[in-house]
């Protein structure tokens, strides 16, 4: 299933509170999830964080999952990067150089 997401770039004091709200609206109005799994995603006990942060203007900028996002392996994690804002690598404008690595037990 995938996942809500909503960015809300160079927000302001004024904007700030309506945009964590639709933040968290988002949750259930994305249509990436058809009617049956929509209506098990909201069986499911689900929790949202809304990440505010200063806005810099990067050159470069990038993401990281902790677990593969296609295979569901535990064992690998991958860090996508890409040129400006890390809204584009979202958002599917740019296709990022991806980095993918083992997990190794300290």
């Amino acid at each position: 299933m995938g996942r809500p997401t909503h960015t809300y770039l160079n927000t302001t004091k004024e904007h700030l509170l309506d945009n964590v709200r639709q933040c968290w609206a988002s949750l259930f109005t994305q249509e990436p999830y058809s009617t049956d799994s929509k209506k098990d995603f909201q069986k499911q006990k689900v929790s949202v964080a809304v990440v505010v942060q200063k806005m810099v203007q990067s050159e470069v900028s990038g993401i990281a999952f902790t677990v593969h996002p296609v295979t569901q392996d535990r064992n690998q994690f991958i860090i996508e990067a890409g040129l400006g804002l890390g809204e584009a690598i979202v958002s599917g404008q740019v296709t990022p150089d991806s980095y993918v690595g083992e997990k190794t037990a300290v």
